[in-house]
Order: structure tokens, then C-alpha cells, then sequence
């Protein structure tokens, strides 16, 4: 569990630390609110991918959108598989080992408990749509957040958006209806809310406490790093993180009763969230009569991990002091608990670049081309020259029905002098062509023609593979950063099993046969040394190319370059344990060939198995002689 210390700080003390606080919170905002700073960049690349963009008379064809959906499953697809292996360096150390903690089957046996634990933890916490929501936010704000804990069921844990089911959300809320109550005794809505809460806490048949893996995403505008950190990859160095969060001022009221919330500020729900605000909803509150609906909006809480202190605080624009201040002990070797995705990382400064920002042009110019197009072809309607015609026949003329026949006086004239079809003006389709718009897509976007729905030109299966290739190439490295990005997330989560769950919780995860360490394990030793030990001999990763989108048509190659050597191979070994030779060579190539067509699969399955010859039963003649040749012998 959290630390929390119960050391008396001075008032003013603690007054000027929040106030500095909020002045960095400040500094950090207005650095990215600047003229041609990410908020601007961020509130831009939203409005193209909502088609806000488009005025009334443009084509209003979204590429950006598009091409973002048809991207986002390349890179990632599917939920990680977090694999926990050995050290290999290890492994020869302790085979020789008499102290069972440290023998290798209960190292393995050990990690495959953590191994089975996480793959749950990760399902269970729906981490495939935070993953997928931290890719897309990669690419529209430069940066996709992510926040792991791990939820006590008691002690102090950090504020999650979407935290577990837990009956202390429903007490706290319960309090902050009381208050209201306090306040205006005769108000009935906040009286049945409170009677519905009661009953329902009633009607529970047990408190629910969670405890559990929390896996959050975190909106971009939310999280502010401290500004000395000067590289994207350095962020885990800053000093401080802020994580800004929003509750119902009616139920922090009931977490914190004795805190005096008459002068925090307030917002509306959905409503763009911006700290310049506050002041004019100070004053509002001030002559706003219904109290009710005022709880009920939410307040920003300030979730503050300094990494200076070793300590998380908890503040509140309006309040001097913090409302809770603890020491977390519970987190991995990084200590933040804040994880940022990054594709287009620069390196002079810590702002990546967005995805969309490299689109946007290229949206415009096609935008821009195609409505062309359409005036042009709307200038060309369809129309008629009257020469000296009268205005009642012209009219005749253009209202006419269908097989109609007009008499018009053209006094004495051809009627082709007094009436011929209009010259339209030619329309040269090279001039709207949007092909290579469409081409500088596929490069910046790494996206083939296929993907984006459409094949410009047809190609060569030379050409097609080449074009696949590169788009692979790009994908790729966007994959193998997404898989590093999971990877820290696992081990991090690795750490905080190690030293927050008992066996108990375990064996709830992994079935009754987990291998876990209890206090007989390193009994000289505190829980923090004993999950360094075992996170030391543990490698925690992501298996390769699990996130990716599969791809049928090269797994169909793949196996049909594979099955022929596979069978050759299963025929040797059949012959070699036929003959009574060691096959154990021929077993080996065929790991190594699985592995280097990276199947990551049991090769024993492909071993043929030796059939044992059937034993007669005692006093059974042979088969194909009949019971009476039996008895001439």
C-alpha cells in the first residue's frame, strides 16, 4: 500500500508549494496555446477529421479521416501477448542450486504464473481500445498517453478516468448529497437520490472493494510534463507530471468534507476545457441560485507526481492546501506512471510532430481541385443563343412539354439563325487531375492505393509487391514502436504485481496451480527486494508482430514454402527412429526453421511419434490363424 505521512506542514509552506504548482501548470499551457503551438495544431487537425473544414460550396471529400481509419488497423489490430521468459544468463547460474526458490523450475514455474496473470490483467482491463485510442491519438496530437496503476483495495491510489467498480465511489457520492442537504434540506431531488444510494448499498450483498490492474487513456490536453525536459524520450526524467482530472464537485465534496469548496471553480460538461476560464466561472457561481446543478458540474483536479519529493499530491485550483498528499510505493523502477506514444519524434525539441499536420495540405489542394471541377461542369449547363426571337416564344420554348410541337415566328429566318445551342467551354481533364494529390497521400501516409479503396493504375505483381514492401517498411517501424511503447507498460505492470498482489489474488488470475513468492522467500529480505530479485531474472516483452493486423495471403506463402520442408524433415526423423539412430539433430533444424519462418509454435507437434506394435493377449493365437490350427500345435 501507499504511504501516507502525517508530518505538519506550515500553511503558508504549503500555500506557496501548490501555488508554484499552478504557476508551471500555467507556464506549460501557455507554451503549447501559443500561435502555432500544438493546441492550435491539435484544434486544427480535429476539425479536418469532423469535415468542418469544408465551406458550403466545396466537394467535401474527408481524405484525412479515411486515410486515418484505413491506417490505424495496420498498425495495430489485435490485443498484445505479453511473454515472460528467463534470463538466459541465469539459467546456467542456478542449475546447481539447492535452495528451491532459486532452482530453475521455480524461476520458470514463476514466470509463467506473471505470464498467465498479465495476458488477464491486459484482457480484463480492455487494453486493445486504450491501445487503439493511444495510436489515434498519436496521430492527431503528436502524443497518446496511457496511465497504469494498481487499485488497492485500501490506502491511497491515484485518480483514474474510468476506475474500477467500487463501492466507495457510491459512500463518497452519498456524502456530497448530505452536504447538499445540509445546505437546503427541502430540496427532494437530492432526498430520493440519497434514498436510492442507500438502498442500493443496502441491497448489496458485500461491499465491493476492487482491486485490479487500471489501464487509462489520458486526452492530450490533460497532461502537462514539466518544461526542463527536452527530448520526448526523455520524459520520464522531468521533474514533475501533472495529470489534470475531472469529478463532479458533489462527489469530491463527499471524499473531502472538510475542505471548503465555495470558492472552486466549476465547469460544463463536454464544453471545451480550458484553465483561463476559471475566473468567470468563479463569478457565476457566486450569483447562480441553483446549488444543486452547481455540485453536480465538474471541477479539475490536479493530480501532481513530483519526482523531486517522491510524493503525489492532490490540489485544487481555489483550495491553498492539497487534498491528499501520499508517497506511492507500489510503481515500477520508472516511478511515473505515465506512458507516451510518439511516432514522429524530433530531435531538438520534446513536441513530436502529428501525422495530420503532414496531410493537411495535400487535403486542401485536393479540395481545392475538385470544386474547380465542379463549377466547371455547373458553367457548363446545358443552354440555348435566341437571336430577335420574342420573349413569349422563348418562354414557349423553355417550358415546353415532351413531344410538344412549337410554333415560333422567326419572321421568314432559318430557324437555326434565330435559335442555336450555346458553346460550352471545354473542360481539359489533366488540368483537375488528382492522381498525384492522391500519390503524395500514399507517401506521407505510407498507405497503398488498395488501402485507400481505390487502384489509380493498374500494376505489375512486381510493381504491387515493391509498393507493399514499402508500406510494410513504414508501417513497421510505427509497429515496432507501438510494441516498445506496450513493452514498458508490461514490465511496469510486471513491477507492480510483484509488490501489490498476494497469492490470493494470484491464484484468482492464474487457477490454483500459480507459483508465487510468499514471506518464506528471501525472509531477510522487504518486499521491494524481493520483487527486484525476481523482476531481475524475468524478461517481460511483447511478442513480436502480435499487435499487427494478420496477413492471410503471405501466412498462406509463408506455410506453402514451409510444409515441403517440413515434411522432408518429418520423414528423416521417421526413418532415423525407425533405424534406432538419435534423431535429436534433425529435431533442432526443424525448431530453427520454425523459428526462423517466426512460427512461434510447439515443434513437437510436427514430430512423427513412433507407434508401439500391439501385445496378443495370453492364451490368444496369433492374428490370421483361426482357434482350431491353434490346437494342432
Amino acid at each position: 500500500m501507499d504511504i501516507e505521512t502525517q508530518t505538519i506542514s506550515d500553511p503558508t509552506q504549503e500555500e506557496a508549494l501548490v501555488n508554484q504548482y499552478f504557476d508551471e501548470i500555467e507556464e506549460i499551457r501557455l507554451i503549447n496555446d501559443a500561435e502555432g503551438g500544438i493546441y492550435k495544431k491539435i484544434a486544427k487537425n480535429r476539425k479536418y477529421i469532423k469535415g468542418e473544414n469544408f465551406r458550403d460550396h466545396e466537394v467535401k471529400t474527408n481524405l484525412i479521416n479515411s486515410t486515418l481509419q484505413s491506417l490505424i488497423p495496420h498498425v495495430y489490430a489485435k490485443s498484445p501477448e505479453i511473454a515472460v521468459d528467463i534470463n538466459e544468463r541465469l539459467e546456467a547460474d542456478h542449475q546447481m542450486m539447492t535452495n528451491p526458490f532459486e532452482s530453475l523450475a521455480f524461476k520458470r514455474q514463476l514466470a509463467k504464473t506473471l505470464e498467465i496473470v498479465m495476458n488477464h490483467s491486459f484482457l480484463e482491463s480492455k487494453t486493445k481500445e486504450t491501445f487503439k485510442n493511444a495510436v489515434r491519438s498519436a496521430k492527431v496530437c503528436s502524443i497518446g498517453w496511457v496511465k497504469v496503476h494498481l487499485q488497492p483495495r485500501v490506502g491511497k491510489a491515484p485518480m483514474a478516468t474510468t476506475p474500477l467498480a467500487d463501492t466507495k465511489d457510491n459512500i463518497h457520492l452519498a456524502h456530497g448529497i448530505e452536504q447538499n442537504l445540509a445546505e437546503d434540506e427541502n430540496n427532494e431531488l437530492d432526498q430520493e437520490r440519497l434514498t436510492q444510494i442507500e438502498e442500493g448499498l443496502m441491497e448489496t450483498s458485500e461491499i465491493v472493494l476492487s482491486q485490479g490492474l487500471v489501464v487509462d487513456n489520458v486526452d492530450f490536453e490533460d497532461l502537462f510534463v514539466h518544461p526542463s525536459v527536452g527530448r520526448f524520450s526523455n520524459k520520464h526524467k522531468a521533474g514533475r507530471i501533472y495529470q489534470r482530472i475531472w469529478r463532479s464537485k458533489e462527489e469530491l465534496r463527499g471524499e473531502f468534507p472538510d475542505i471548503d469548496w465555495s470558492t472552486v471553480a466549476t465547469h460544463e460538461w463536454g464544453k471545451n476545457k480550458k484553465d483561463g476560464t476559471f475566473q468567470a466561472e468563479i463569478n457565476a457561481i457566486n450569483t447562480d441560485t441553483h446549488k444543486g446543478a452547481e455540485n453536480d458540474k465538474p471541477v479539475a483536479v490536479f493530480e501532481v507526481w513530483d519526482k523531486t519529493q517522491n510524493r503525489v499530491h492532490l490540489i485544487v485550483k481555489g483550495v491553498k492546501r492539497a487534498l491528499k498528499s501520499w508517497t506511492p510505493v507500489n510503481v515500477g523502477e520508472q516511478w511515473y506512471p505515465f506512458f507516451g506514444l510518439a511516432f514522429n519524434q524530433l530531435e531538438d525539441e520534446f513536441q513530436p510532430l502529428t501525422d495530420l499536420e503532414q496531410w493537411l495540405p495535400l487535403q486542401d489542394e485536393y479540395t481545392d481541385t475538385r470544386t474547380k471541377l465542379k463549377q466547371h461542369r455547373e458553367m457548363n449547363k446545358p443552354h440555348y443563343i435566341a437571336n430577335g426571337l420574342k420573349e413569349a416564344d422563348i418562354k414557349k420554348f423553355t417550358v415546353s412539354e415532351t413531344a410538344e410541337v412549337i410554333a415560333i415566328d422567326t419572321e421568314g429566318r432559318p430557324i437555326e439563325q434565330a435559335l442555336q445551342k450555346g458553346v460550352h467551354i471545354p473542360i481539359d481533364l489533366k488540368s483537375y487531375d488528382t492522381t498525384q494529390i492522391m500519390r503524395d497521400l500514399q507517401i506521407v501516409s505510407g498507405l497503398q492505393e488498395a488501402d485507400m479503396g481505390s487502384v489509380i493504375k493498374a500494376k505489375t505483381a512486381t510493381e504491387a509487391s515493391i509498393l507493399n514492401n514499402g508500406r510494410a517498411t513504414r508501417v513497421s517501424e510505427q509497429r515496432d514502436i507501438l510494441e516498445d511503447f506496450i513493452s514498458d507498460i508490461a514490465n511496469y505492470v510486471a513491477e507492480c504485481f510483484l509488490l501489490g498482489c498476494d497469492i490470493g489474488m494470484i491464484r484468482k488470475m492464474a487457477g490454483d496451480g500459480a507459483v508465487w513468492y510468499d514471506d518464506s522467500y528471501m525472509p531477510k529480505s522487504d518486499i521491494k527486494q524481493k520483487a527486484d530479485h525476481i523482476y531481475n531474472f524475468c524478461n517481460v516483452s511483447v511478442r513480436a508482430g502480435s499487435t499487427g493486423k494478420p496477413d492471410e495471403y503471405e501466412d498462406r506463402q509463408t506455410w506453402t514454402e514451409l510444409l515441403p520442408v517440413l515434411l522432408q524433415l518429418a520423414n528423416q526423423i521417421a526413418q532415423a527412429q525407425a533405424q534406432g539412430m538419435n534423431a535429436t539433430y534433425l529435431e533442432e533444424y526443424l525448431k530453427e526453421t520454425l523459428d526462423r519462418f517466426g512460427i512461434d509454435d510447439d515443434s513437437s507437434k510436427f514430430i512423427p511419434q513412433m507407434q508401439q506394435p500391439a501385445q496378443q493377449p495370453m492364451g490368444q493365437p496369433p492374428m490370421g490363424q483361426s482357434p482350431m490350427m491353434a490346437n494342432q500345435y
